[in-house]
């Protein structure tokens, strides 16, 4: 993916992305495909950044399944209804998808 594509999928400016990724760069959670600056300079996760990723992934599944226990099983079953409308308007993290 592109540092563009990502400022413009995340709703930010590209000099703002730019700054995100250098410092997800420096903690070796994503790598460059060519040198800073480069017009094509495509990034992807690093297996750091996948165990990270799936790190947070896990917190917050555990903290949603936290706030879930003292739902009513009516309450239960209208959010797990929801799940398809939510899924459909969020896109999953490509790179929390399983190879």
């Amino acid at each position: 993916m592109r540092v563009s594509d990502l400022a413009r999928n995340e709703g930010v400016r590209l000099p703002t992305m730019t700054q995100i990724v250098g410092r997800m760069v420096d903690a070796e959670l994503i790598a460059r495909s060519a040198p800073v600056g480069s017009y094509n300079n495509m990034i992807q996760i690093t297996d750091e950044g996948r165990a990270v990723a799936g790190k947070l992934a896990a917190q917050r599944t555990a903290a949603l399944g936290k706030r879930m226990e003292g739902l009513t099983p009516e309450e239960l079953q209208t959010v797990i209804a929801m799940f398809p409308i939510i899924d459909k308007m969020f896109k999953r993290e490509p790179w929390l998808d399983h190879e």
